[in-house]
């Protein structure tokens, strides 16, 4: 049996309706019918108890990206993880042919590192380009023993792995080791 191609119809009503009331709007629309590139999954994720790997979870995908529809049974899933740091990095393919809603990603060393993550959904149509709602991320790594101190010996963090979520893009947040004279200077009261 052939494959269902997508077919996308457009209208435009030429003729205004009128009524009693006087006349009404003029109808524009599309719609898309067929099979369709999967919508991006929304990812779940939780950090185990030893810290050592992230959990995800997601929800099968049943619309596509243009409004087509899309069987969940055909849809499978490949894994990014972001690989460098700053502008120089890049998503690179990690693991493919996912076939259930759920995968347990598992740290390669014991070293306490930052993991960024991302899924895509893909099937017979393409696939989808991720996105935030398909991101995540966690320090995973040995847990560092407690008491923990930190020297700052030559003004250098022994201990790596601070990761901050953000809300939106509005809110900041940043730290320093500063002398507490040269910190006061720089936050003298604007007012007398």
């Amino acid at each position: 049996m052939p494959q269902p191609t997508a077919i996308t119809l457009s209208w435009i009503g030429e003729d205004e309706v009128k009524n009693a009331d006087g006349n009404g709007s003029q109808s524009k629309g599309q719609v898309r019918c067929g099979l369709d590139v999967p919508v991006n999954p929304v990812v779940s994720a939780k950090v185990s108890d030893d810290n050592m790997s992230l959990h995800l979870s997601w929800e099968a995908p049943v619309t596509g990206l243009n409004g087509g529809i899309v069987d969940p049974s055909a849809v499978k899933y490949r894994l990014y993880t972001y690989q460098g740091s700053g502008n120089s990095g890049g998503w690179i393919l990690t693991v493919d042919n996912i076939s259930t809603c759920e995968y347990t990603y598992t740290a390669s060393s014991e070293k306490q590192e930052l993991h960024q993550v991302m899924l895509s959904a893909y099937n017979d149509k393409g696939e989808s380009d991720g996105g935030y709602e398909s991101f995540a991320s966690a320090v995973l790594g040995k847990p560092y023993p407690l008491p923990m101190n930190e020297n700052f010996t030559g003004g250098a963090q022994a201990y790596n792995g601070l990761l901050i979520d953000y809300p939106t893009e509005e809110h900041t947040a940043s730290w320093a080791l500063d002398m507490p004279s040269a910190a006061a200077a720089r936050h003298m009261p604007l007012c007398a």
